[in-house]
């Protein structure tokens, strides 16, 4: 896919999923709690990382937002924990080994408290100029090394 188009949509997140989540239905995405799931609306773009297989899956365009959309959804978890849910359309299919060394190059990584646990968040957002700008404000002083 063209960087310049990816680069037009407005928001874009990585987003870690459950690794049965993506067996069952690699177009959509669940999350228990509405604070993940609300920053991410219709025709956002979404980096799709399938946590446990530590692989990046695809690119996906975000096109339905809504709660119990696939009421079956997250077999392995309660029925309806998972029921703030965003169906996708793939853009770019990704089959992409992704350790934990290349979560250190991504650019919101750095500041997480807990890099491990990915500070029990599931949704990151994409910023190709944060890097930039934490350079910019580490030469201030604004931020530690």
């Amino acid at each position: 896919m063209e960087e310049e188009k990816l680069m037009g949509y407005e928001e874009k997140w990585f987003v870690l999923h459950h690794k049965s989540l993506y067996n069952e239905n690699p177009n959509l995405i669940g999350f228990r709690e509405a604070d993940e799931w609300r920053k991410i609306k219709t025709g956002h773009l979404v980096v799709y990382y399938q946590a446990g297989a530590r692989r990046i899956r695809g690119i996906y365009e975000v096109t339905k937002t809504g709660t119990m959309l696939d009421r079956a959804f997250g077999k392995e978890f309660r029925p309806g924990e998972l029921k703030h849910q965003h169906e996708m359309n793939l853009i770019q299919k990704l089959q992409t080994n992704f350790s934990q060394y290349d979560a250190g190059q991504l650019s919101f990584h750095r500041y997480l408290k807990n890099p491990i646990r990915w500070d029990n968040r599931r949704v990151f957002p994409i910023n190709p100029h944060a890097r930039d700008r934490a350079q910019r404000r580490m030469k201030m002083g604004l931020l530690q090394k």
